[in-house]
């Protein structure tokens, strides 16, 4: 529900604290959320118990993923 609310956000358009939305099972859909910490990257947790990560959203493994960004303030 949280990808349906809120103002799409274009890729080149990201502020900080939009939350970008990721595909990473095998259906396609919303499975993992993190919040865009500024100059490409984003903060997310890879699983419980995991140390929170701030990867780039041009790492091959979330640009093939990313679905989209929503802007909720």
């Amino acid at each position: 529900s949280q990808y349906r609310s809120g103002r799409s956000v274009a890729r080149d358009a990201l502020q900080k604290g939009d939350l970008v939305f990721f595909a990473t099972g095998r259906r396609g859909r919303v499975s993992h959320v993190g919040i865009y910490s500024g100059g490409g990257r984003v903060i997310h947790a890879p699983g419980r118990g995991k140390t929170t990560r701030t990867p780039s959203l041009s790492n091959g493994y979330f640009k093939q993923r990313f679905l989209g960004a929503r802007r909720y303030l």
